[in-house]
């Protein structure tokens, strides 16, 4: 039996990892974002 919320569903790998980001630039992104949360 097939869910009828499967059909609703959203590609969601698709469209949420269209633009990934390489390992080493998103973990220094991510150092940056951290340290400015430190700074709030």
């Amino acid at each position: 039996m097939k869910d009828s919320d499967d059909e609703q569903q959203p590609d969601w790998q698709e469209s949420t990892y269209r633009n990934r980001m390489r390992r080493k630039p998103y973990e220094k992104q991510k150092y940056k974002l951290q340290l400015e949360l430190l700074k709030l």
